[in-house]
C-alpha cells in the first residue's frame, strides 16, 4: 500500500525513520529531518483530506495513512496528537460504514482494530 499512495508513503518513512532514530544516536540535523518527514506526512493527509469531494467517503489508503500516524504518536509522539488521529480514524471508519465495509480483503480493519487495541 506504501508504495501505491504517497499518503501512506510519508507515514510508513516517517514511522521507519523514527524507530531507526530510536535504535540509534542522531544528530541535530537528523532530529530536524525527522520533524521535516513529520510535517510532510502531516501535510500530505491534510492535503488528501482537503481533495476529497464532499460526496465522496474515504478510501482505504487514507484510513491506513491516519491509522498509521496514530500508532506513531502513540510510540514516538504525543498523547493529544495520537487521540486526535484516533477521533478522526473513527470518523472517516463511520463514515465508511463500519469497520467491515473497509477493503483489503479484511486486512485493513484488523489493522484499525490493532491500532486501538495495542494503544488503549
Amino acid at each position: 500500500m506504501a508504495l501505491c499512495d504517497v499518503v501512506t508513503f510519508h507515514v510508513v518513512v516517517l514511522t521507519s525513520a523514527f524507530h531507526h532514530a530510536a535504535l540509534h544516536s542522531t544528530t541535530l540535523c537528523h532530529t530536524l529531518d525527522l520533524l521535516r518527514l513529520k510535517q510532510e506526512a502531516i501535510a500530505s493527509i491534510t492535503r488528501a483530506m482537503e481533495s476529497i469531494p464532499a460526496d465522496c467517503v474515504v478510501n482505504d489508503h487514507l484510513i491506513a495513512a491516519v491509522a498509521k500516524m496514530a500508532s506513531y504518536e502513540a510510540m514516538y509522539g504525543d498523547r493529544a496528537l495520537y487521540h486526535m488521529h484516533m477521533t478522526a480514524l473513527q470518523k472517516m471508519v463511520h463514515l465508511r460504514g463500519g469497520l467491515e465495509s473497509l477493503g483489503l480483503g479484511g486486512l485493513l480493519a484488523r489493522m484499525v482494530l490493532s491500532r486501538v487495541c495495542r494503544t488503549n
